[in-house]
């Protein structure tokens, strides 16, 4: 399961498992990360970053752990899905 939370100022991606155990980050440090979709193999997680708001990017992370792209497409972004 992944998810977004405010944590202090931002909202941050965190993964967990099913029963609410292993609680751990995933991506986005030092950006604001929201509406995250998992792939359908579950090895990623795409997302929208913002370092300073309106700006939206759409990102990719490995789902366990900090590696993380951004991914090369014009414009704004908001709610992806595979």
């Amino acid at each position: 399961l992944v998810f977004s939370a405010r944590s202090g100022q931002r909202w941050r991606l965190w993964r967990m498992r099913w029963d609410g155990t292993a609680r751990a980050p995933v991506g986005g440090r030092g950006l604001d990360a929201m509406a995250p979709s998992i792939s359908p193999d579950g090895l990623f997680v795409v997302f929208v970053a913002s370092q300073q708001p309106p700006h939206r990017l759409l990102r990719v992370a490995a789902s366990a752990g900090d590696a993380e792209v951004l991914l090369p497409l014009e414009g704004e972004a908001d709610s992806p899905v595979w």
